[in-house]
């Protein structure tokens, strides 16, 4: 039952539990938020049809126990409009009252048979870090599109090392990182990206996570602390992305990442009125960035570059927002392409990579796939 319970609660830790349920809860269908009163402690948990998040938030002062229903967006409002340390709330029969200094506020309430889920205390422990660093390489190249369920996913396959391999395309392009450290899976398994984009964003950097598949292997649990999310994944075949990895490579150029992006930035003006797409054009002694071209106009930008091997004259063509978005999840100055023919897949690795450079340890490598030209 829900009557006669009350208690007090840090207004701040309240705050940032709901607003954890609404990022969560963003744009998800039948999302549902149960609210649970129990062992001095206030449980906040979302509920949808794919994912799931508990935020646990301690309780001073409990009086009773029990579920509830309310509405968490309009008290989300409401709490962050008022001031103070902490706020004292009254559950009757048919509202929740909240108390905070010289502000009031009533909100309508139904009673909840939810039962208050488990929470799961097993798991492999992972650094923050190393899952964090590993999607920032990789969710941009994830597609956006719902009606393409797979490669809006991320691909996650163990290795015998006890690491993983993640892998994200769009179909466009593709990205891989290699981790030596275990994220606790066994199979591969496909997670949606929405959800890791929207999960991160919620959990601490500076703490560990603990990574746990359910038994039924249905779903993935994230845990931390006090906040644990979970996920259902999801079913069918990956595309064979193997076929477009560069195994070996006729020319190769390294780049600064400056010259590069202030170059991309002056010829996108035009790009734009070309589907975004550009050229880079290479020729013997030199390399040069254009948009497609057009009768009677010249729109180019000269690129340094270093060169240890280098074959004929290509004209590659591709979306110049790929390549943005690639160099803008790297760190290094400089950045490899390595590519065989114009009609080929481009691959591009951070750093200056040596041709017999061995990827051992955690290891990225972006590909881009070039858009037929007709000039």
């Amino acid at each position: 039952m829900t009557t006669n319970i009350s208690f007090t609660v840090d207004r701040q830790s309240l705050t940032q539990g709901l607003l954890s349920l609404q990022k969560l809860g963003s744009g998800q269908k039948n999302a549902t938020t149960h609210l649970f009163v129990k062992q001095n402690t206030l449980s906040l948990y979302l509920q949808t049809d794919t994912r799931t998040l508990l935020s646990e938030i301690p309780t001073g002062q409990l009086i009773g126990e029990g579920s509830f229903l309310t509405d968490t967006k309009k008290l989300t409002e409401f709490i962050q409009t008022i001031h103070g340390k902490e706020i004292s709330i009254t559950v009757s029969d048919s509202s929740l009252r909240v108390v905070c200094g010289a502000a009031r506020g009533s909100l309508p309430l139904s009673h909840d048979e939810t039962q208050l889920p488990q929470k799961n205390k097993g798991g492999t422990t992972a650094p923050f870090s190393v899952l964090g660093d590993a999607l920032s390489l990789l969710l941009f190249s994830c597609s956006t599109e719902t009606s393409r369920p797979t490669l809006s996913s991320l691909c996650v396959i163990p290795t015998p090392e006890a690491g993983a391999r993640l892998v994200a395309t769009d179909g466009f392009r593709l990205s891989l990182v290699q981790i030596t450290s275990s994220i606790g899976v066994s199979k591969k398994i496909l997670v949606p990206a929405a959800f890791l984009r929207d999960t991160l964003s919620i959990f601490n950097e500076t703490k560990p996570l603990q990574i746990h598949i359910t038994e039924d292997e249905a779903s993935l649990v994230i845990t931390q602390d006090s906040l644990q999310a979970s996920t259902r994944l999801l079913a069918g075949e990956y595309p064979p992305y193997e076929k477009v990895l560069v195994h070996s490579h006729e020319n190769r150029f390294v780049f600064k990442k400056s010259e590069i992006l202030d170059a991309v930035k002056t010829v996108s003006i035009f790009a734009r009125d070309h589907s975004n797409i550009v050229v880079l054009s290479i020729e013997k002694s030199k390399v040069q960035l254009r948009p497609k071209k057009e009768a009677g106009q010249e729109n180019l930008v000269d690129i340094a570059f270093t060169e240890t091997a280098h074959k004929g004259t290509m004209n590659i063509a591709f979306n110049y927002k790929y390549l943005i978005d690639f160099l803008g999840s790297v760190d290094d100055e400089l950045f490899t392409m390595r590519v065989n023919r114009q009609d080929a897949p481009i691959l591009f690795l951070p750093g200056d990579v040596q041709d017999d450079q061995k990827s051992e340890g955690f290891y990225y490598q972006h590909v881009i796939m070039p858009v037929r030209l007709q000039e």
